[in-house]
């Protein structure tokens, strides 16, 4: 074997279609009685939910493996995946919280490979609570000039936002700049009163709402502007005959 094709071999590629016994035969040469470690990443997130669908990929280092998932506490493995052998990833459903780990091998008399690192899954009855912040500063200018963009954050892509005043529902939004974030714009008219605001999320499959962010208060400014300066034409100290136009400017 050329010392190329070792070094190939060594860091998980496969040259055409190896067989399992050349793969066993290259681990012991190099005495090394397991495969590489692989990873396991959860996707969209780190945990359960109704109407989530959660997966966990394990990524692997040699294609046509077979893959074993495995949660803390259970006996034996939970899940077994077989690849084909095009793909070095297997995908597993979560449906219960706990600590996973995965592991692989090729076909044979080899052992598995070294487990992944631990991901820990938890469980919601409802989707975590987003971010609300404010993308200027949280006073409230004099009401001629009252405007505020607040900004609410989700771990999910192509949700339904809704932001609330109190108890009052004020506006839902579907669309994003970005999957994760999307922008309130409120003028003095959608303010109503000095309560906080927060806002929610919920999939498109979903009809409970995530826990609320925590509240946003705005400070309404003290200042006042000053008071308008009435004048009159003719001027208000100059006699007019009754029935002749005055004009009032301020």
């Amino acid at each position: 074997m050329s010392l190329l094709a070792t070094v190939l071999l060594l860091w998980g590629f496969t040259l055409g279609p190896a067989t399992d016994a050349a793969a066993c035969t290259f681990r012991d040469a190099i005495k090394n009685n397991s495969l590489p470690r692989p990873w396991l990443l959860a996707y969209p997130v780190l945990w359960i939910t109704p109407g989530l669908r959660t997966v966990l990929f394990c990524q692997g280092r040699v294609k046509g493996a077979a893959f074993l998932l495995r949660r803390e506490g259970d006996d034996g493995f939970l899940e077994v995946a077989e690849t084909d052998e095009h793909s070095e990833r297997a995908t597993f459903r979560v449906y219960q919280p706990g600590n996973y780990s995965c592991s692989y091998q090729i076909h044979g008399e080899c052992t598995s490979s070294k487990p992944s690192r631990i991901v820990t899954i938890k469980k919601f009855a409802k989707p975590p609570p987003p971010l609300l912040i404010s993308s200027e500063s949280s006073t409230v200018e004099p009401p001629h000039m009252a405007h505020m963009t607040l900004l609410c954050s989700a771990l999910l892509n192509d949700v339904e936002f809704q932001l609330r005043q109190g108890k009052r529902e004020m506006k839902v939004l579907t669309v994003s700049a970005s999957p994760e974030q999307v922008s309130f714009y409120l003028k003095l008219s959608d303010m109503g009163d000095q309560s906080p605001f927060t806002c929610r999320y919920r999939l498109s499959n979903m009809t409970a709402w995530s826990e609320d962010s925590e509240p946003l208060e705005l400070m309404w400014s003290d200042e006042t502007l000053p008071a308008p300066v009435l004048t009159a034409e003719p001027p208000a100290n100059q006699s007019f005959e009754p029935g002749s136009t005055v004009q009032l400017r301020s």
